[in-house]
Order: C-alpha cells, then structure tokens, then sequence
C-alpha cells in the first residue's frame, strides 16, 4: 500500500474529511488531496509526526515501513547491542523521533542517511546474531580440530596423569610405624 492510500485509508478510519485532516494539520484541503493521490511524495517530518498522532498510528506505518499501526520499539538492550556492533563498523545509530524510526548512517558518508524503522532494526539484530552464532561455532569447531591434531590425546594417557591418593612406601616399616602412630592419635567420633 502505498503512502497516500495509507493516509486516506487511516482519514476515512478515523471518519475524517480531508478538509477536517487539513485543519488539525494546519494545512490546505488541496495539500491532502496531493497526499492521498501520490502527487507529493516529500512531506515535511514534522508534518508526518503530526499526521501520524491526528491519525493515531506511527510515523513508520504512513511512510510504509510497517504495517503496524501501534508505534513499536526495540528492546533497550538489543538497541544498545546493535549500536555498539554498527560503531565498530563505522556507522552511527540514532533514535530519529519518539515514533520507532531510527537513522543510520556512516562515519564517512555523512551525505547518505537511512531511515530504519523498529521492524528492520530487529530483523538486522536477528541476522546479526545468527551470523554471529555461526562464525563462533565454526571457529570454535576449527580450534578443537587444531589442539587434536597437534596434540592427539593418545599422547597423554590418563592412567600416568591420575594417581589417587595413597603411600608408595606403604610396606615399609619405618612408614607402617609412622601411619600406626597417626591412627592411633584418631579419635573415634561420639
């Protein structure tokens, strides 16, 4: 669906006119007319934050990017998860408005800005984690595949790296004399 069908659909919903739409909006019925016919594309930002609360759904849902009316929002800690992983690669994320979009943008290409709604973010954060899973696993597979190669467990017996706790001189009397007087300085429990 396309903006314009967005806004006439949430208008017609809401059982506005479009001069009523155009009046809480503080502009001309005709600018709403273009809106919902596609002949304007460009809005304002602050004439789809306002559009968005007359029409009571988010600003995500009037530019396409959700089909979700509600505004949704990521989780705290995922947000600040993906942010840290995006700096080290170079990107900035931010908070665009109070409605769940977010603008991503490179360090280096300050010219290019997207705007990333909650639905996408958590769709990165879902693929990052698995690639993530992925590689870890994969690498943890490689190292153990090393450390067997290059020290096969063959060459480290358990019989001669385990010994229990016991006298190797057990036999002779010199110790027997030592292990009697020990028993005998034990005292029973009562």
């Amino acid at each position: 669906m396309e903006m314009g069908d967005r806004i006439k659909e949430r208008r017609q919903a809401l059982h506005y006119t479009q001069e009523q739409l155009a009046e809480k909006l503080g502009l001309q019925k005709s600018a709403i007319a273009k809106y919902e016919n596609g002949r304007v594309e460009n809005i304002k930002r602050s004439v789809i934050s306002k559009m968005a609360e007359v029409l009571e759904c988010s600003p995500c849902y009037i530019l396409g990017f959700t089909d979700t009316l509600e505004t949704e929002y990521i989780e705290k800690d995922d947000y600040k998860t993906l942010k840290i992983i995006l700096q080290k690669f170079g990107y900035d994320l931010q908070p665009y408005n109070l409605s769940g979009t977010y603008t991503l943008q490179h360090n280096k290409q300050k010219e290019f800005i997207i705007i990333l709604s909650t639905d996408d973010l958590n769709t990165m954060l879902y693929d990052i984690s698995d690639y993530i899973s992925v590689m870890i696993s994969k690498r943890v597979e490689e190292m153990i595949n090393k450390v067997r190669a290059t020290s096969p467990i063959e060459k480290f017996p358990v019989e001669n790296n385990i010994k229990a706790a016991h006298n190797d001189f057990e036999n002779d009397p010199e110790e027997q004399e030592k292990m009697n007087s020990d028993l005998a300085s034990l005292k029973r429990p009562e």
